[in-house]
């Protein structure tokens, strides 16, 4: 476990050889929704808050059932050590002006720790699809991720774009990662804003076909469990009195 100002541990991890995952704030929050769902169906435990000065500070009430503690801050950091992955949860956006300050404290980090490799999941937007009936998943991935893991990304078409659109900051993210020789991959789908829970689900059944992070149902289905927090995704619901 590295000592850093920007991760806050509450107890010693050793994380080499890990997966990280991470998500990009992009159309629909379909990203942090998935890895929501990762969480809260992993029961992964939260082992560490992330501080910075470009993460716009909140708070809030638990997010997960099984987490013990009562409070959710803007970036955390949870961990499964059965399956060998850890995840940031990103809750707020990312300031512009401090951004690559942060990004390049974090992947100094996850270098020191010597991880595997990081996964970047996000979104794009559905009309930025111009091909109509086909894959709605698409991935970049470096060169080092390609030499890693040439089997697990075959399913996907490789982007071929400079923007994801609507995809938020996963290409900036990827570009530091790749320049410190961590591997790398971003997968997104494409969607449209609205429900995009169900965005989320799919999101993650296609990493956990390549990955293979949680068991599924007979019927072929992830096994996930809703997180307490989506009880309030869009809202109280309306008063009777309007009726």
């Amino acid at each position: 476990m590295v000592k850093t100002d920007l991760i806050n541990y509450y107890k010693k991890c050793d994380i080499s050889g890990y997966t990280v995952l991470l998500p990009s704030i992009g159309v629909g929050n379909v990203a942090q929704l998935s890895i929501d769902l990762l969480i809260s169906s992993l029961k992964m435990e939260k082992i560490a808050t992330v501080w910075h000065r470009s993460i716009v500070p909140i708070i809030g009430p638990k997010a997960f059932q099984h987490d013990t503690d009562k409070i959710t801050t803007s970036c955390e950091l949870y961990i499964s050590y059965a399956k060998k992955i850890v995840a940031f949860q990103i809750r707020s956006p990312i300031v512009a002006a401090t951004m690559m300050e942060f990004f390049n404290e974090l992947i100094d980090i996850l270098k020191l720790e010597r991880v595997e490799k990081l996964v970047l999941l996000t979104s794009s937007y559905a009309y930025e699809q111009h091909f109509v009936g086909t894959n709605p998943f698409a991935m970049i991935a470096n060169d080092a991720f390609k030499n890693a893991e040439k089997n697990a990304i075959r399913r996907w078409s490789e982007y071929q774009g400079d923007i994801i659109h609507g995809g938020g900051y996963a290409k900036q993210l990827m570009s530091v990662a790749s320049d410190k020789s961590i591997p790398c991959l971003i997968l997104f789908k494409y969607v449209s804003e609205g429900d995009n829970s169900g965005d989320a689900v799919s999101l993650l059944e296609e990493l956990n076909y390549s990955f293979d992070f949680m068991e599924k149902s007979d019927d072929g289905k992830l096994n996930v469990i809703l997180p307490i927090s989506w009880k309030s995704l869009f809202g109280n619901p309306l008063p009777d009195q309007l009726y």
